[in-house]
């Protein structure tokens, strides 16, 4: 019997194989002709069967009434009608995957039986689902599970794995473990890139592209960022450089950086370069990128994308150069020698926003769930200097009561022609969030091409808190997602992470610390309270979310709880996070020394319990004494919550992990007996992690201002 989220979560992955192909029309329209048994079918033996015998399987599912003729109608025949194999985009929710070592012993099984070859392909095109679901591997198994992993894939014919559909990045990655540690030898044949072993031909890359990921003029030069990356690159260790082609003259090879290698998924599933040059704007007649390996060139054709800000005018207007544009034509960056398209001179939008560049603009941003962040914090130090620099705060919802004239006239609603225009003409770009929808770009996402030709300014991330969570995909100097020149950080250990972890060069770092730790007061005296602040979780299905708030309530209405907070005359604030207040507005809170809060100030608490959250280094700075209350670690680490590890592991945390609310209860009665102060290797920690600085707004007004 499947529980109510396993047959939400296997609708979901039904919805998914008939939108990559994996499910057919043909196997809907024969299925209902079937014989299957209407008994019990398990989510694991469903999520098999639809790769084995899909039409049998998806039979037996209607039958037991885990899906009906509404759903397989309305939702399947659309996938199946409009799936975009191309693509191959993940669902919104994940789908349903089994446990990796089930995947493994289910398989093992067939292989023993002298199916390697009959289910070698299946197998193959299962991994390939489940890469494209997020995590393959769970984060306290993942070496033991790769390896397992590579012996699986070595029953099967080299043949078998070139053959499936699956994304070619993700074969190369699945040929890689076949073949172990064995070296490939890479050449170009024929004009493309080859990969071989022992001799014999095991891939040819079909085209080899380099993605434009941002284009700047400054100070009379033109420096272009991209990134390179094949699936040829998986099967060799085997180094190659890159060289600029300026207006048909070889330049010298550029520094190539290591880039994020999780290909639609979140696995590290290829091999992926970044690097950057910069040429003087007024040479430039063209631009293209040679790729050479053994002696030899190949051409990479360049593109960007129209979801990037930063370089998808060149797919329409193009890049303005003042009477000249740069713009992508065959591959290559070419100056058309043009004056701007008419449109931009009747575009009021355009034409404010070229006026208002006379002026020295600073904008300043936080999110929209939040009330006042490290962009607000900054914005109201800065805004008195007398230094010719106007300064606009952008808010979403109304502007709150009891602002000064001076300040209330500076704020500027996100979205507005207002805030599209001074975006625009923007010096700095001061911004908590830069990852998130809604929390940077006032465009939307169709306006791209149009508007971002004309922009010149510098966004620096101010963060909203200490990355410590492991998200390599999102967090890389050429993100698809994650848009900044610069990063506030506050920490020796940020320092090191971007450099060393997401391949920053160090002078994209501001070692200047977080904005609002200012206006954190490590003298304030401590009031008898505890603060109990989860993090939120992506991915959560209604039945996950039941199960979490169980997990939750299982602490706050504990007896052993009520019991440590009568005793020691102390109250405990419940603070969800701000993605999930709704959630949690109709909690049952069943001790009277338990609230439900929706603003906290961490200098007032005693304690401080949390799970993985970056609010929890505002307690560290503070030194107050941390419990990691984490009743759901096990599907952490599956990658679940759309994660599964921490670049700060809890081992190295700053204080105790607990999976049950009497473990917790027993740490905090502990923390009591130590008179509210961090101890041992927590509080030696806490001493030495924060950078020693003073007066952050000032210091990072001052590095950015020269």
């Amino acid at each position: 019997m499947m529980t109510e989220n396993e047959a939400l979560l296997l609708k979901n992955n039904i919805s998914f194989m008939f939108r990559n192909g994996r499910l057919t029309a043909g196997h809907l329209a024969g299925c209902f002709a079937q014989a299957a048994d209407a008994g019990d079918i398990t989510a694991e033996k469903a999520f098999f069967g639809l790769y084995l015998r899909p039409g049998e399987t998806l039979n037996r599912l209607y039958r037991r009434k885990y899906i009906d003729v509404k759903f397989l109608t309305e939702k399947c025949l659309s996938w199946a009608k409009h799936r975009l194999l191309a693509k191959k985009a993940a669902p919104s929710e994940r789908m349903y995957t089994p446990d990796f070592d089930s995947l493994i012993g289910a398989f093992s099984e067939l292989f023993r039986s002298g199916g390697a070859e009959l289910y070698g392909m299946t197998f193959v095109e299962i991994c390939g689902d489940m890469l494209l679901s997020g995590c393959l591997y769970q984060a306290d198994k993942k070496d033991r599970q790769e390896h397992s992993l590579g012996e699986m894939l070595g029953c099967i014919s080299t043949k078998n794995i070139l053959k499936s559909d699956i994304d070619d990045f993700h074969k190369t990655y699945l040929l890689r473990l076949r073949f172990g540690r064995q070296a490939f030898g890479i050449s170009v044949e024929k004009g493309r890139l080859t990969a071989r072993l022992r001799g014999k031909v095991v891939w040819r890359e079909k085209k080899l592209k380099c993605r434009i990921h941002k284009i700047k003029a400054e100070n009379g030069q033109i420096s272009v960022q991209c990134e390179i990356g094949a699936p040829v690159f998986m099967l060799t260790d085997t180094g190659f450089t890159v060289i600029p082609v300026v207006n048909g003259f070889r330049g010298k090879a550029v520094r190539l950086c290591e880039s994020c290698g999780c290909y639609r998924t979140y696995e590290k599933t290829a091999e992926f370069r970044w690097f950057f040059f910069s040429f003087p704007a007024e040479d430039l007649k063209s631009l293209k990128i040679l790729f050479e390996a053994g002696g030899k060139y190949v051409p990479a054709e360049c593109y960007a994308e129209n979801t990037s800000f930063f370089a998808a005018c060149l797919n329409f207007r193009g890049f303005s150069l003042g009477r000249r544009r740069i713009v992508l034509k065959n591959g290559e960056l070419v100056s058309d020698g043009k004056k701007d398209p008419p449109e931009n001179e009747t575009d009021k939008l355009l034409k404010k926003a070229e006026s208002l560049k006379k002026r020295r603009i600073w904008l300043y941003s936080d999110y929209s769930s939040v009330d006042a962040d490290n962009g607000y914090f900054q914005f109201v130090h800065d805004l008195p200097k007398k230094d010719g620099i106007l300064r606009f705060y952008i808010y979403h919802g109304d502007v709150p009561g009891g602002l000064a004239d001076p300040e209330k006239r500076r704020w500027v609603k996100f979205g507005s022609d207002k805030h599209k225009a001074i975006f625009l003409a923007a010096e700095k770009i001061f911004a908590a969030y830069v990852d998130a929808p809604d929390c940077l770009f006032p465009f939307a996402e169709w306006e791209y091409p149009f508007y971002s030709g004309i922009f010149r300014g510098e966004i620096i991330y101010l963060q909203h808190g200490v990355l410590h969570a492991h998200i390599p995909w999102r967090y890389s100097p050429v993100s698809r997602t994650f848009h900044c020149d610069r990063i506030v950080v506050s920490s020796g250990f940020e320092q090191k992470n971007f450099t060393g972890t997401y391949h920053f060069p160090n002078d994209c770092l501001i070692p200047s610390g977080m904005p609002r730790y200012d206006c954190i007061s490590r003298k304030q005296q401590r009031q008898n309270r505890i603060l109990y602040a989860p993090s939120w979780r992506a991915y959560m299905t209604d039945s996950d979310m039941k199960r979490f708030r169980g997990q939750i309530c299982d602490l706050l209405n504990s007896p052993a709880l009520w019991e440590y907070l009568s005793e020691n005359d102390l109250y405990m604030d419940f603070k969800p996070h701000p993605m999930l207040e709704s959630r949690f507005s109709g909690v049952s809170l069943k001790n009277e020394r338990v609230r439900l809060v929706r603003q906290a100030a961490a200098e007032e608490y005693l304690a401080f319990i949390t799970d993985f959250s970056s609010y929890v280094f505002d307690f560290v700075y503070l030194k107050t004494p941390v419990v990691y209350y984490f009743p759901d670690l096990s599907e952490f680490v599956r990658g679940k919550y759309q994660y599964r590890e921490l670049d700060i592991p809890f081992d190295k945390g700053f204080g105790r992990l607990c999976a049950t609310a009497e473990e917790t209860v027993a740490e905090l009665r502990k923390i009591a007996g130590n008179d509210f102060k961090m101890t041992g290797d927590f509080s030696s920690r806490a001493e030495n992690f924060f950078i020693p600085l003073s007066d952050r707004r000032e210091k990072l007004y001052r590095l950015v201002n020269i």
